[in-house]
């Protein structure tokens, strides 16, 4: 097998196994919300109502929304680091096979040389001997609105959010658990006194 083929073999798992992990995070993401929208329902429908409501029932749901959001969080960020590092190490082995003509005025890329942003290709670019290791160039920035990996963090922030909102209606519910059992009582003397 000469130098090209074994390049060409690598360049070909890359482009397999980030196919793979791409398929994963959209189906983390799937599964995460058919989760948290199961517990909203649970929570929203099923504990609201008064005859239904324990505190204890109802705080662990919120905690344990909470602990299904931070770990889909934390998956997902593995995930996207390991796109990132699929991603940076296909475009050096995109440039190793000559996929990218960087001679035209519009410049042809392979896969990932089409995806990633600018700057980091034109770090990737600019240094003398690039590494082909697995290491993540300048990943994006994870809070920001403008990429689809900061708007999915920002979900599982305001899951989060929501779910200590949630928290915080616990005396309320409390309360209105008090007023019903009370009228509950009251209207079973009412009903055996008219008998």
């Amino acid at each position: 097998m000469d130098q090209d083929e074994k390049l060409k073999f690598v360049y070909e798992q890359i482009v397999t196994s980030s196919r793979f992990f791409l398929d994963w995070r959209h189906k983390l993401l799937g599964g995460y919300i058919v989760i948290i929208s199961a517990l909203y329902y649970f929570i929203l429908t099923w504990m609201s109502l008064p005859e239904h409501f324990t505190v204890f029932i109802y705080v662990l749901s919120c905690l344990v929304g909470i602990l299904l959001s931070i770990l889909f969080f934390l998956l997902n960020h593995r995930n996207n680091e390991i796109i990132w590092t699929y991603q940076n190490n296909g475009y050096m082995y995109e440039k190793k096979l000559g996929l990218i003509d960087f001679e035209s005025d519009k410049p042809v890329h392979g896969l990932f040389g089409a995806i990633i942003k600018s700057e980091i290709k034109d770090r990737i670019d600019t240094e003398k001997k690039p590494d082909i290791e697995l290491k993540a160039i300048d990943k994006p920035k994870l809070l920001n609105l403008r990429t689809h990996i900061g708007a999915i963090n920002w979900f599982f922030i305001l899951v989060i959010i929501s779910f200590i909102i949630l928290l915080f209606r616990t005396c309320s519910l409390k309360e209105e658990k008090r007023n019903w059992q009370a009228q509950q009582k009251i209207q079973i003397i009412s009903t055996s006194y008219n008998k």
